[in-house]
């Protein structure tokens, strides 16, 4: 019997000599916004639009104002309407009734809208991207005003600008383009700067002016 606890004895100071904490590698657990910030919870009112048109906020029926960034306007509407009830995770001014918004729960349908911490604007980029014009993309009256490319990208021009390029934009036709290239959840655009049929026949977009009925 003696023998017996001895070798256990053996084994379980052995295990121990190597299984010091510093020889064990802990996971990272996911970061659980709604534990490690303040709540606020309330009826929606309405949307608070920016000059775009954009949802970059909510007014709560309680007087509580959320700041939400813009881009995320898209998502807010889908998943947020008025008269339902919220709560919001976030970092509240200390003398007004407003939050900067990083977590918004909504209880009425179950939905969620996260805030990214790290990308809270659009993406904006200068980018020189060679694909195919997959469709070509009109105004109200007609007019040229883009093209959709194959990978889903969609290119602007002014209408006062398609007398110069607008021979090129074709279905079907390969365009090399560089200019800013603008990523949101919605999708991406490419306000053009440079375009050509070819790397080698790129030529400048003039930046003009441009106000519907002149």
């Amino acid at each position: 019997m003696n023998k017996k606890l001895n070798i256990l004895s053996g084994i379980i100071i052995f295990t121990g000599i190597f299984l010091q904490p510093s020889s064990i590698v802990a996971k990272p657990q996911p970061v659980n916004i709604d534990k490690q910030l303040p709540s606020y919870s309330g009826i929606v009112q309405q949307y608070v639009l920016n000059t775009k048109g954009e949802i970059d906020g909510l007014i709560l029926k309680e007087g509580m104002e959320i700041i939400i960034p813009s881009h995320l306007s898209a998502v807010l509407a889908y998943s947020i309407h008025p008269n339902d009830k919220v709560i919001v995770y976030g970092v509240k001014e200390a003398d007004a009734p407003l939050v900067e918004a990083l977590l918004i729960e909504n209880q009425t349908n179950g939905k969620k809208v996260i805030i990214d911490l790290e990308n809270k604007k659009k993406k904006i980029n200068y980018v020189k991207i060679e694909d195919e014009v997959r469709m070509v993309l009109h105004g109200s009256r007609g007019e040229i005003e883009g093209a959709l490319l194959n990978d889903g990208t969609i290119i602007r021009l002014l209408p006062s600008q398609f007398h110069q390029f607008g021979e090129l934009i074709h279905q079907g036709e390969s365009l090399f383009i560089e200019g800013s290239k603008i990523e949101s959840v919605l999708g991406q655009v490419i306000e053009v700067k440079k375009l050509g049929t070819s790397k080698n026949k790129l030529k400048s977009v003039p930046v003009t002016p441009f106000f519907y009925g002149q």
